[in-house]
């Protein structure tokens, strides 16, 4: 009798096996589970939106980020893992394996996961690009500001100079003068430094050489201006429409301050003080773009997350 149900239970389980195969090898026994991941399909390049980063109008930022994501080893590792996974989910054996797995319980390898966490990936790297690429337009701007305001500090100092020559001031005057192109000094120098770091990580983060890095950046360009939503974008804007009337106020009474001295009827602490005003508020000036473009990087970056999320047919958890 045992030996009669062991010929039943192996003729079943051939005939089963059997069946199995010839389905999997015509492409109609699908495992339990998705063998393609709908999110490549739903995301592919043929029909998701261009990434935001190329419709930035920066087309050196939307280079240095593509150019971010092509060396990147980490995304490289997911992509070639989730391709072997793709070519290996089209085999007959993938099915058969499959199969088995939920007879006992282990669920197959689901590939909309891996594609996901991989899209996911390139748009963290993309903004994480970005940003590096904000700092370094930032830092370049704040550079040259100082610089320029050294060569007016400069001829400050020497107007100061030549009265007290005349003996028409006291040192005090060129004293601040010294003073205030000693401070401004020790900032370009700290300034000149940042930069330097930002460019170093901003190489690493693109892969581009720092000798090239350095050539397309050159010494200054503009920070981008990214579009932003609107709820963010009234603050924003307000910051920067109300910098700009200070700087036109600081502006004209540095103007005032320097013509009075010039002429003997003010003196070097009112220069000293109007001067340092309009570097803060042009520094200011450069922050605000700044942080509006940074803005703008982290709401696209949070949109498209949400999109691929969207995408996969699944609700977004906190901490994804």
């Amino acid at each position: 009798m045992r030996s009669v149900r062991a010929i039943l239970s192996w003729r079943l389980l051939a005939i089963l096996a059997g069946l199995l195969l010839v389905g999997g090898l015509n492409g109609c026994a699908a495992p339990h589970g998705r063998a393609a991941p709908r999110i490549q399909h739903v995301g592919s390049d043929a029909t998701r939106p261009a990434p935001w980063w190329r419709a930035a109008g920066d087309p050196l930022l939307a280079r240095l980020i593509d150019d971010g994501l092509g060396s990147d080893p980490r995304l490289h590792r997911k992509a070639a893992a989730l391709a072997r996974a793709e070519t290996r989910a089209r085999t007959w054996r993938y099915r058969v394996d499959a199969w088995f797995g939920t007879l006992v319980g282990v669920r197959p390898e689901n590939l909309d996961d891996a594609a996901l966490r991989l899209a996911r990936a390139r748009q963290r790297k993309a903004a994480a690009v970005a940003l590096d690429y904000v700092t370094v337009r930032r830092l370049q701007a704040e550079l040259n500001l100082r610089r320029a305001f050294q060569k007016q500090f400069g001829d400050d100092s020497r107007i100061a100079h030549w009265r007290r020559e005349a003996g028409l001031v006291s040192a005090v005057d060129g004293g601040l003068a010294a003073s205030l192109i000693g401070v401004n000094d020790d900032a370009l120098g700290a300034t000149a430094a940042d930069l330097a770091a930002a460019r170093a990580a901003l190489a690493r983060s693109t892969g581009v050489a720092g000798a090239d890095l350095d050539r397309l950046l050159g010494d200054a360009g503009p920070i981008p201006d990214l579009p932003i939503c609107a709820g963010a974008a009234a603050p924003q804007s307000q910051r920067t429409a109300a910098l700009r009337s200070v700087e036109r106020d600081a502006e004209r009474t540095a103007t005032d301050a320097r013509d009075a001295y010039r002429l003997g009827t003010g003196d070097f602490a009112t220069v000293y003080v109007a001067e340092s005003a309009v570097l803060h508020v042009r520094q200011a000036a450069i922050a605000a773009r700044a942080a509006r473009a940074e803005t703008a990087i982290r709401l696209q970056t949070d949109a498209s997350l949400a999109a691929l999320w969207q995408a996969s047919g699944r609700e977004e958890h906190a901490g994804d």
